[in-house]
């Protein structure tokens, strides 16, 4: 008996070893499912770039310089968005509540004089307008938002703007 307990004592460090090796690949093995479904998790989750804000689905990025309404549709068109398009008084509000200056949104009447439109050929809410607008007065083609409600201005004004992007 005294030989089989020396042969144990000797091996033990080898089989403190062995299971110590077995427990560090079992917890690597366990680490990476929970790495694998933490990744699949955060890809389901969306969000907005930085510097754009979420609303109700859709991402927007108010400028902080000045172009004309050209220049802003390409500048939205090259960050795979449009420029803000207000569907409903909901959105109206929210853009409405996040800005303090007038901004060009994806509005016109360039293809049609007085047939305003969306950027995606939709019509725009009459209750959207200030008070006597769209007036055309000098040529006022393209769409803003200045105080909560759309106005209608010359395209050629540089002013900041709003894209947006579904999430």
């Amino acid at each position: 008996m005294g030989c089989f307990l020396n042969t144990l004592f000797a091996i033990t460090p080898f089989i403190d070893y062995f299971l110590t090796d077995v427990q560090i690949w079992t917890d690597v093995q366990n680490l990476e499912k929970a790495f694998s479904s933490l990744r699949s998790q955060v890809c389901d989750i969306r969000s907005c770039p930085c510097d754009w804000k979420e609303f109700r689905g859709k991402c927007y990025y108010f400028s902080k310089g000045e172009r004309d309404w050209q220049k802003a549709k390409e500048f939205c068109n090259n960050q795979d968005a449009v420029l803000a398009m207000v569907k409903t008084q909901q959105e109206l509000n929210y853009i409405g509540s996040q800005v303090s200056t007038a901004h060009h949104l994806g509005l016109s009447d360039q293809e049609s004089e007085s047939n305003w439109k969306w950027l995606d050929e939709s019509s725009v809410a009459g209750s959207f307008w200030n008070p006597g607008e769209p007036n055309n007065a000098g040529e006022e083609d393209c769409g803003e938002i200045t105080a909560g409600k759309l106005n209608d201005i010359p395209c050629s004004i540089k002013q900041r703007w709003i894209c947006e992007k579904t999430l």
